[in-house]
């Protein structure tokens, strides 16, 4: 992202649910992209730019689903493989002090 501002926009659009057509409503607007100095002006170039933070815990694996009672709608499922994220959250030392490694009983 291009600046605290650019990644604080594109939480809020993933985090609140904008919808995609709002999105690029928004974005469309003369200036908006400029002024705000964001580095995309699209919901597909926002995640675009997600896409490409590099992967730390393994890459996305995608499942399409479909359901008997609802044959016509499929369902997408992205998932990472647990044993990837397991190593990357081991490995990263910023989450070392809330990392523990032993039993511990909780009340």
């Amino acid at each position: 992202f291009a600046s605290e501002l650019d990644w604080n926009i594109a939480r809020w659009m993933v985090n609140e649910g904008i919808g995609h057509n709002a999105f690029n409503e928004l974005m469309a607007i003369p200036g908006v992209k400029e002024k705000l100095g964001l580095s995309y002006e699209s919901t597909k170039q926002l995640h675009d730019v997600v896409d490409s933070v590099p992967r730390r815990a393994g890459s996305w694996k995608m499942k399409h689903l479909t359901f008997a009672d609802r044959p016509n709608e499929k369902f997408t499922l992205c998932h990472r493989h647990i044993l990837d994220a397991i190593r990357s959250l081991w490995g990263d030392p910023e989450l070392a002090k809330y990392l523990v490694f032993q039993p511990s009983e909780l009340y």
